[in-house]
């Protein structure tokens, strides 16, 4: 197997570890399910409430697809590229991320709520 491969499916210490880690993780995240959602209905407000329970399973989805895409892309650029080559593939996917927090300025509410400032609510 290619460096590249081993790295995509994560299988660098063995099949048989990653089956047992896998499955100590699947036992602990089942465990913490039930009680994550029974808490998140009954501490989000009446109004609120269908919306946290809706929303409560997106980060999981996101991070599965944020997972199959970084395999991927680490599948297609380390062998012909490398690791710098990822590295920079990386870095160029997330600059306008960077970009945004430099450039976004505080909200007005913000200001207004959490430093008490008066201009902030004219």
């Amino acid at each position: 197997k290619t460096v590249a491969e081993v790295c995509a499916f994560g299988m660098a210490v063995g099949g048989l570890m990653n089956a047992f880690v896998r499955f100590l993780i699947g036992i602990f995240i089942g465990a913490g399910a039930g009680p994550i959602v029974a808490l998140s209905g009954e501490v989000a407000p009446k109004v609120f409430r269908g919306l946290a329970l809706t929303v409560l399973p997106l980060p999981w989805a996101l991070g599965v697809t944020l997972v199959v895409i970084g395999s991927l892309l680490a599948y297609a650029i380390i062998e012909p590229y490398g690791w710098q080559g990822l590295l920079l593939a990386i870095t160029l996917a997330f600059s306008p991320c960077i970009v945004f927090l430099i450039l976004v300025r505080v909200s007005p509410r913000y200001v207004y709520h959490y430093r008490g400032d008066t201009k902030a609510a004219k």
